[in-house]
């Protein structure tokens, strides 16, 4: 039984309850901005908890936590059966944060070309990053998505989160909250904006991997579309060579 409780911000939590669990879900008005500012300050009260939530990025949904929190962290590869041997990335809301989480090996002329957007970009991890994400992997995957909510719950948070993707291991990725069911009751909030992209592209966020100087490599595509070639154009005319060709196109986010 659904029971609906509609706050003056029109912020809408539903609350389902079942013999072992309570899942919380916010369906967040795009545009209206107190509802996405009321729904933000929940999710991140969860997340300073040490908390993992549920939220749209530019391509599919992903499941969060706080970099700093290692319980949170630990989380993420619980609730999905992920295999820790496989690094989580990381999402920031503004360029500039890249240099303290990274040793960032390209151009600011890139970075501002290519982000906020699609993709997942791999550098060589600083020493500032919680030690305990991604143990004894000197890289990180940094991501800044062209998503409006996302980026203004990591600025209010005023921390990096560790970000996958909303599934099962070994499921389809999600682009509408009802695609992950089986994820509601492991997680402390769930940001329910509609569906993520149009197109019901499910790729997630092109993975490149500049760990080498003057270098990169194609890891994963994704739902990038027409990024890809601007992605190429760009690449070529601040000559980065490709090393390698794509590794897999099921690299899981």
């Amino acid at each position: 039984l659904a029971i609906h409780f509609t706050c003056i911000t029109r912020v809408k939590l539903y609350l389902y309850s079942c013999p072992k669990t309570m899942e919380r879900l916010i369906a967040v008005d795009k545009e209206n901005d107190h509802s996405i500012r009321e729904a933000i300050t929940v999710a991140c009260d969860a997340l300073d908890k040490g908390g993992v939530i549920a939220m749209p990025t530019d391509t599919i949904y992903g499941v969060a936590a706080k970099v700093s929190i290692t319980v949170g962290v630990q989380r993420l590869y619980s609730l999905k059966g992920r295999d820790k041997k496989k690094p989580l990335a990381i999402c920031c809301s503004e360029i500039s944060q890249i240099y303290r989480w990274a040793n960032c090996s390209v151009t600011e002329e890139i970075l501002t070309n290519l982000l906020p957007g699609p993709f997942t970009f791999i550098f060589e991890r600083s020493s500032h990053l919680n030690p305990e994400l991604n143990p004894g992997v000197q890289s990180v995957g940094i991501r800044i998505p062209d998503c409006a909510v996302c980026l203004r719950l990591v600025s209010q948070l005023g921390a990096p989160i560790a970000l996958t993707s909303a599934n099962i291991t070994g499921k389809s990725s999600a682009v509408r909250v009802e695609e992950f069911k089986e994820l509601w009751s492991e997680v402390d909030v769930i940001l329910d904006v509609g569906p993520c992209n149009q197109s019901d592209d499910r790729r997630g966020s092109t993975i490149i991997d500049f760990t080498l100087p003057g270098k990169f490599s194609i890891v994963r595509i994704g739902s990038t579309n027409g990024d890809f070639i601007l992605l190429y154009d760009i690449l070529s005319q601040e000559m980065f060579d490709q090393i390698s060709p794509i590794t897999s196109a099921k690299v899981e986010e």
